[in-house]
């Protein structure tokens, strides 16, 4: 087995931004800015799936 060290390896890396409240199929717009959920009310259309207050992200159909 040879291990090599020392080498860097060119990588190519594209970050994509996280998908947010208003990329959600329960998401409807409202203002700018903001919106309503159909499971969880009023919600900023900037906050992160992450944070869903339902845990119920459901990515919108393309």
């Amino acid at each position: 087995m040879r291990v090599e060290t020392g080498r860097a390896m060119a990588v190519k890396v594209e970050i994509q931004p996280m998908p947010s409240c208003s990329d959600c199929a329960n998401y409807t717009e409202t203002g700018k800015g903001t919106g309503e959920c159909r499971m969880a009310g009023p919600v900023p259309a900037d906050r992160d799936k992450d944070r869903c207050p339902v845990r119920l992200f459901v990515p919108k159909r393309s």
